[in-house]
């Protein structure tokens, strides 16, 4: 393992005595970030799925459920990120 790559681990990822992973507040911080863009990728998944007629039902079903998902998944970390900060 080079010293960069033991640096990089070392400042973003520790593991705790109970066994835990533990991030550093930057990279949380870069983690909520790219939830959040998340959202919007998801709406713009479904407006392309029900505004573009001509795709085949598996693609616009495909896009559907990958949106829903996203803001199910997505939305629920955001959600448990924004009750930690309280």
């Amino acid at each position: 393992m080079s010293a960069l790559t033991r640096r990089m681990r070392a400042g973003a990822v520790r593991e705790l005595p109970s066994g835990e992973v533990a991030i550093s507040r930057s990279q949380r911080n870069v983690h909520v970030f790219f939830e959040a863009l998340a959202i919007p990728a998801a709406g713009l998944m479904f407006y392309m799925a029900h505004t573009n007629k001509q795709l085949p039902d598996w693609q616009r079903n495909f896009l559907y459920a990958t949106a829903i998902t996203t803001v199910i998944v997505d939305g629920g970390l955001l959600i448990s990120y924004a009750r930690e900060k309280k």
